[in-house]
Formats: structure tokens, sequence, C-alpha cells
């Protein structure tokens, strides 16, 4: 690979025709189809769908929509990441749309090391020691990684829902870890130190709950319930409480105090938004953890993963319920939710 391949796709994915690609290369239609051909095979992926109409396969978009860059082609990106002046060189001062795309390419490809893959995310670290990329993946997971699965498209709607509920937290007092959505799938957040605790906040009687204190699903509780697990997947995730918390020195009390807080205010504020789109929310797991200079911060995700979310009027199942019970329609599930809270947020 060298920094022509590059240049070749950039035009290639702007055009999305190779005939005009290749007048604006100054070069023939055949060798440019064989630079992409070559690149395809350099990465062992497919990068464009032939047909009547040439189609972008699997790509992520950056901040100016029309641009678009693989996944796959990350690594070529970030090993030639200061050769940036040498790639844009040719660019004509007034061409700023590829100025604009090579910009972000630069700045999106400052990813180094993954410090971390989880059951749905993968973790990489910046240049900025204090900036993360989280990368949202379709795998899906149940009972403590006995079940396993893919939900098409879900990492795409986990990573845009939490986004923007966590811009919608942020104006109600509720910190989090949110700095930029940086395309479909990828975010970037500040580093967080994670307290090893998962919060559960329940509104109604449902799950775990039901099964371990034999209530009836369905069941309203008259005011919201809190409990915590103990982050820890070799033990089962066990419950604990407030004491047990600060005997394994998980957290002090004035950070639980203060989780306790911020978890309500979550609460509230995420059943006034899925009221909205005729949701309802029936419970919750949320974590938080700590900023450098030891801020508190609401952080992971929120969305059909982690929140039991029925209709309103029928008490469908919209969320990962449908993959832990087999009840089939999860990727409708998820679009569904997606939808309602575009078109009512």
């Amino acid at each position: 690979m060298n920094l022509k391949s590059l240049a070749y796709f950039v035009t290639v994915a702007e055009e999305l025709n190779i005939s005009r690609a290749a007048e604006k290369l100054n070069m023939s239609q055949p060798p440019l189809s064989a630079q992409i051909k070559n690149l395809e095979y350099d990465l062992k992926t497919e990068l464009f769908i032939r047909g009547k109409r040439l189609k972008i396969h699997m790509l992520i978009s950056l901040s100016y929509k029309k641009y678009i860059v693989h996944p796959i082609l990350y690594v070529f990106y970030y090993s030639y990441a200061r050769n940036y002046n040498r790639i844009t060189k040719g660019c004509r001062a007034n061409d700023s749309r590829k100025l604009s795309i090579m910009k972000d390419v630069r700045c999106l490809m400052e990813l180094r090391n993954m410090m971390y893959e989880g059951k749905a995310k993968k973790v990489f670290e910046t240049d900025d020691p204090e900036v993360l990329v989280v990368d949202y993946k379709d795998d899906a997971t149940a009972f403590n990684g006995l079940k396993k699965g893919t939900i098409s498209g879900k990492g795409v709607i986990n990573n845009q829902m939490s986004n923007i509920l966590m811009q919608g937290l942020e104006k109600r007092g509720v910190p989090t870890h949110f700095i930029k959505e940086l395309s479909e799938r990828q975010t970037a957040v500040k580093r967080v130190k994670i307290l090893p605790l998962e919060v559960i906040i329940r509104n109604i009687a449902a799950g775990s709950f039901s099964k371990r204190y034999g209530v009836e699903e369905g069941k309203v509780f008259k005011q919201p319930t809190i409990e915590f697990s103990y982050k820890n997947d070799d033990l089962g995730d066990p419950l604990l409480n407030d004491d047990h918390a600060y005997a394994l020195e998980l957290c002090t009390k004035e950070e639980l105090d203060l989780v306790k807080k911020y978890a309500f205010m979550v609460n509230d504020y995420l059943k006034e938004v899925w009221k909205q789109c005729g949701v309802t929310l029936v419970d919750f797991k949320i974590e938080f953890g700590k900023t450098s200079d030891g801020t508190i911060v609401l952080a992971d995700e929120i969305s059909p993963d982690t929140c039991r979310l029925w209709d309103s009027k029928t008490n469908e199942k919209l969320d990962k319920d449908r993959f832990r019970r087999d009840l089939g329609g999860v990727e409708d599930a998820y679009t569904e939710v997606m939808k309602r809270l575009r078109d009512n947020i």
C-alpha cells in the first residue's frame, strides 16, 4: 500500500463513480479499477459493491457526511498520519472539501492501542491521554456470556442513542463521559476509571427481580428502586449493599451518594423522554466512572442493551429481552425504538 492508494480510495468514495473519479484523477478507468482491487486484496475486504451504481460497502460516516472511511483502513491511515502534509500538498487552496476530509481522517486516525474489548464494544487510546474512542459492535451476549449472537446494526443504534440521551442528560445537570460522536459506531469520550458497580434502577418488576422475589412481571412500583451489583464477571456480578461497597473499597460514601443522586436524575429524564416516544421505561443498568480530576460522570451506554423498554400500549418488548428470550424481531425492535427517539426528541 502507498499514499496514492489512499488518494484513489478517497476520490472514488467521493464520486461513487469510477469514470468520474478517473477523470478527476487524470487517469484512465482500467488502471484506477485495478488500483482499487489491489487495495481490496491487500486489506482482504470489499470496499465497494459493484453494480449498475457503485455503492459503499460497510463504511463509516465522518463529521462531513459526504465522506466515508472503511473501518479496516484505520491501520492504513494511522501508518501514514505523519505524512499528512504530503497527502494534502496537491490540493488546491480552494479545494476545501478535500482538505476537510483529510483533516477529519488525520484527526480520527490518531487512534493508538486497543486498550479493551468487551462484550459490546472496543475502546481505543488516542494521542490525548484524557480521551478514548469507543467503537460499538453488533455482538450480543446474555446470561453473563453464556448466550452469544449478533444483532445486525446494534452497534450503530447503541452508539447514536447513547449520544443523544447523554447530551440530554448533560443539559439536566448529569455529567457524562461524552465528548463527540465521530461516526455511526465511534464516539470520543473522556477517559474514566469505572467504578466497579453496576447501578440498576427499576420502575416495574421484570427480569431477575421478578424471579428473585417471586413478583409478577409488570407490577408497577410505588417508587423506583435502586440496587447495586459488584461488577465482576468471574463472580457473576453479585448484588451488594452500601456497606459491602464500602467494605470492598469500591467507592466512598460521598461517591455512592452522588451516584444515587445522578441515577435517579437519569431515571426521571429517561422516563420523560421514553413517555414522549410511546415507550415505558421498565428498568435500566448504568455505570459511572471517575475522571482524572476525581469527577464522577455517567459512562458506558444507554441503549436497548441496557434498558428494558416496553411499548406503552401493548407492552411489547422493544429491547434485548427479545434476544434473551428468543422472541425474534430483535433488529426490528432496536430500529423501532431508535426511530421513535429521533421522531420525538
